[in-house]
C-alpha cells in the first residue's frame, strides 16, 4: 500500500511466505530466487518455484552456502528441476489425481530459471540471460561426445537433466573467452595465491572460533 515494493527487489528463500504475501510479492514484480539445494538441505518448506510459476511470475536460481552444498550451477539446474517436479507430484498423489499422464515442468522451463530469470532478477535481461542480438555474447559451450551426454538428441535436456561442469569446454564472458579448450585461462599464479591465501583464512576462524570438525 505504501509503494515500497517493485521490480528493484529480489526475495531468496521465503520459503515460509504465506500465499498471500507471495502473491503480493509477485503482482508488484518481485523477483523471487530458490537456492534449492541449499533450501532441501536445511529448512522444512518447499521452494517457492512452482508458487511464483502458479502466479504467473519467473522464477531464478541460484546457489547458496557452499560449506553444506556444491558451488555447482548445473547440479541447482536439475535440483530445482527435479524438486519443483516431485511437489506437483507429491501433490497430485495426495489429491487422488497421480499418476500425471504428462511431465509436469519440461527441461528448458529449468534452463530458463538460470539463465533469463537469474538476469531478470538482477534486472539485466537487457544484456544478459540469452543468446540475443545486441545482447553481451554470454556463452557457456559443453563437449556433447562427452560419454554422460552423447549421444545428444536434445540440447535442452543435456544441459538441464545431464551436464556437470565437468562437460564445459569453452566460455565467453562479454565476448572474451575466459574457458577454452577446457581450460581456465584465469592465471594460474593468481589462482595458487588465493587459493592458498583461503586456506589461511579457514584456518585462522576455525582455530578463533575453537571449531573441531566432526565425521560426516
Amino acid at each position: 500500500e505504501l509503494g515500497l515494493l517493485g521490480p528493484s527487489h529480489n526475495i531468496v528463500h521465503g520459503c515460509y511466505l504465506p500465499e498471500d504475501h507471495i502473491r503480493a510479492i509477485v503482482d508488484h514484480g518481485c523477483s523471487v530466487t530458490s537456492t534449492v539445494m541449499c533450501e532441501l538441505h536445511g529448512h522444512g518448506a518447499y521452494p517457492l518455484i512452482n508458487a511464483v510459476r502458479d502466479l504467473g511470475g519467473m522464477p531464478s536460481i541460484a546457489t547458496d552456502t557452499n560449506t553444506l552444498v556444491a558451488e555447482d550451477m548445473f547440479g541447482e539446474i536439475r535440483g530445482a528441476l527435479f524438486a519443483a517436479r516431485f511437489q506437483i507430484r507429491h501433490q497430485a498423489r495426495q489429491a487422488g489425481n497421480y499418476p500425471l499422464k504428462t511431465m509436469p515442468i519440461n527441461s528448458r522451463e529449468a534452463l530458463e530459471w538460470a539463465t533469463i530469470g537469474g538476469a531478470k532478477a538482477m534486472r539485466l535481461d537487457d544484456k544478459i540471460g540469452s543468446l540475443t542480438p545486441g545482447k553481451k555474447a554470454d556463452i557457456v559451450m559443453l563437449r556433447a561426445r562427452d560419454t554422460n551426454l552423447y549421444p545428444v538428441h536434445d540440447p535442452v535436456f543435456a544441459i538441464a537433466d545431464l551436464a556437470t561442469g565437468a562437460n564445459v569446454e569453452n566460455v565467453l564472458i562479454d565476448g572474451k573467452f575466459r574457458k577454452r579448450d577446457g581450460k581456465s585461462l584465469y592465471s594460474q599464479n593468481k589462482y595458487l595465491k588465493l587459493r592458498d591465501e583461503i586456506l589461511e583464512s579457514v584456518d585462522r576462524l576455525m582455530e578463533e572460533s575453537d571449531y573441531h570438525p566432526s565425521a560426516a
